[in-house]
């Protein structure tokens, strides 16, 4: 009888101890059946060491084929081409245990991709005059990529593109400096930024100081030969090392003689005066070039027609010679730009670089002559109206390097009699003041205004057959700043 419940107790035990296993496994299956880990990752990956399942703890080793991708604790390590491991998972509680394998594919790192793709794309302008606009960040490709800055020159293009343009032309380089998940990539960009308009000697020779002394090894002048074609007073500088010209000028009255007319060159159904008078500076180091005003027609006050027929204002003009005449002149359309008997101007000519030539001219004080006056108030400018015309620069070899030589003309021009003797006429241009005359110099590194005195020019009164057709005062007017006050009345077509 002992025997035989000792053997049912032995038989009940180890139906327990096997009900229990079996319940563990049960139980195992079924948590492993709920730790799922991703099929592909990018990111680290959360291996736990314990999980809780309805009250019960359960033990976790994770063991990683490929470490190098994937280590044992989740950490992966990323390349440039996807990768494939095998994690399996070892899950216990007591004595029970049971394993799950998770094939993850580690995806490749694109970030150098991406960031080189990004920053070879980022283009900017290789000429400004203008702030730029300076990402600190930009998003491409669906990544965040942050972007430094960096220039050689601060005080002219920031780091941040605030740019503040230089006396001269230079070139700046930024550098660029892009990251991305830890990896980093430069780029040079070369950016010329103009030079300030404002610095233009054009712009800035006229603010010069005068310049009194004397110039070591200044030539004096030569002589001038007669130009027939045109009644004129011409004054000429020496050839030497001169930058430009300048005058104040208050431009002349015109009484034109009106037995002086002919068939109109702009239209043949037109009649005009054959008399031109113009007021104008010139340089000539290698060949001819003068800049100023002429007397001609214009718009009408609609600003939508020109009446051929007549001449109304002074208008820009600039002609050179490049191997070939070459002629320009102010728009008619742009009548801020018209200059009237009675306004005091400034004009310049000067060396903006080596073979070029440009003309600026400065309205100082409007006319106060009323036909003339009443002229300009037709035309209904606006109150701020452009007072300031530059021409465009223009070729002239051998100015900016080599000797050359400046003049100033007022003159009664002939229409198609150019070198011809010239026409008798009872035209007559009044009181070309000119109030002050300089010439640009160089002088220990910095440009001066030199008087253009007597001592300093020659001059032709032309035709010299035309007896007291030209007369020259100075009342008024500086002589020690190259004042003179010139009339121009040949008087002989009675």
């Amino acid at each position: 009888m002992k025997k035989i419940i000792r053997l049912f107790i032995y038989v009940l035990v180890l139906f327990n101890i096997l009900s229990f296993s079996c319940s563990n496994n049960n139980n195992l299956e079924e948590v492993i059946k709920l730790i799922n880990l991703p099929n592909e990752t990018s990111e680290n990956l959360d291996l736990k060491k314990e999980y809780a399942f309805s009250g019960n703890i359960y033990q976790a080793i994770w063991e990683s084929t490929n470490e190098s991708a994937i280590e044992n604790d989740g950490t992966i390590h990323r390349t440039n081409y996807d990768q494939d491991v095998i994690i399996v998972l070892t899950l216990s509680k007591n004595e029970a245990s049971i394993k799950k394998s998770y094939v993850i594919k580690v995806l490749a790192d694109k970030s150098n991709e991406i960031l080189n793709s990004c920053i070879n794309g980022i283009i900017l302008p290789e000429k400004i005059n203008s702030s730029l606009n300076l990402s600190t960040s930009i998003v491409f490709n669906g990544q965040t990529i942050n972007l430094v800055w960096k220039s050689s020159n601060e005080a002219i293009l920031s780091s941040s593109g605030e740019v503040h343009l230089p006396i001269k032309e230079t070139n700046v380089t930024l550098t660029l400096t892009g990251s991305l998940n830890g990896l980093s990539q430069e780029k040079e960009f070369i950016i010329t930024v103009e030079r300030d308009e404002n610095y233009l000697p054009v712009n800035q020779y006229y603010l010069a100081k005068v310049y009194t002394g004397e110039i070591e090894n200044e030539r004096a002048p030569g002589t001038l030969k007669q130009f027939d074609g045109a009644v004129y007073r011409k004054v000429l500088s020496s050839r030497d090392y001169w930058l430009g010209i300048e005058t104040v000028v208050t431009l002349p009255e015109i009484f034109l003689d009106p037995k002086r007319t002919g068939v109109s060159p702009y239209d043949a159904t037109a009649t005009r005066y054959l008399d031109n008078p113009s007021v104008y500076l010139g340089g000539n180091s290698s060949s001819e070039s003068d800049v100023g005003l002429f007397w001609s027609i214009g718009s009408s006050f609609d600003r939508k027609r020109v009446d051929y027929s007549k001449s109304i204002a002074f208008r820009p003009f600039w002609r050179w010679i490049d191997g070939s005449n070459n002629f320009m002149n102010g728009a008619w359309t742009d009548v801020e730009h018209y200059y009237y008997p009675g306004d005091k101007v400034r004009i310049s000519l000067v060396v903006v670089k080596d073979n070029f030539l440009q003309m600026r001219i400065d309205l100082l004080e409007e006319t106060t002559i009323e036909k003339y006056a009443e002229t300009r108030r037709n035309y209904n400018l606006p109150l701020d109206y452009s007072k300031t015309f530059i021409s465009s620069a223009f070729k002239s070899n051998g100015v900016g390097y080599a000797r050359t030589e400046f003049k100033r003309v007022c003159a009664l021009d002939q229409v198609n009699n150019e070198g011809k003797p010239a026409q008798k006429t009872n035209s007559i241009s009044q009181n070309t003041i000119w109030h002050e005359v300089y010439l640009y110099r160089m002088i220990n590194g910095e440009v001066y205004k030199v008087p253009m005195t007597e001592s300093r020019f020659t001059y032709c009164n032309a035709p010299k057959e035309f007896t007291n057709a030209i007369s020259v005062s100075h009342n008024g007017v500086d002589k020690n700043l190259g004042g003179e006050i010139v009339t121009l009345n040949p008087n002989n077509n009675n």
